[in-house]
């Protein structure tokens, strides 16, 4: 494999999906353990499905809460070697796990689309 040049390159994910994915995870989890503080009334479209499996369903519930949590984890750390793999070293791949384990393909997507030789050669 031809040596790829060390770089630091970490772009942030995009802050409506970033949002969109912290709301989802967060009521994801609640309906899961905390189902009586969940704001069923203001979820909109989603609330009766929101209330549907966290009272009628809580062992469907938990195992989207558990599969989403894993898919996190796993994501993280696939972002954490894709970044060693594409050049990226330091801070920056630090970053990338963390912002992809907690935000999931909205900061991977991110990953994934760099392309260290097209940069370079930009140089």
């Amino acid at each position: 494999m031809p040596s790829v040049k060390q770089t630091n390159y970490f772009v942030y994910p995009n802050v409506i999906g970033m949002i969109a994915v912290t709301l989802g995870l967060l009521l994801t989890v609640l309906c899961t353990f905390k189902r009586d503080i969940v704001p069923y009334d203001y979820l909109g479209p989603i609330s009766e499905l929101a209330y549907f499996l966290a009272y009628k369903q809580p062992v469907v519930m938990r195992a989207i809460c558990y599969t989403a949590i894993f898919m996190h984890v796993l994501e993280g750390c696939y972002a954490y070697y894709l970044a060693g793999m594409k050049g990226i070293s330091g801070s920056a791949r630090t970053k990338w796990f963390i912002f992809t384990l907690l935000f999931g393909i909205v900061s991977m997507y991110r990953l994934l689309q760099y392309n260290p030789t097209r940069t370079q050669k930009r140089d």
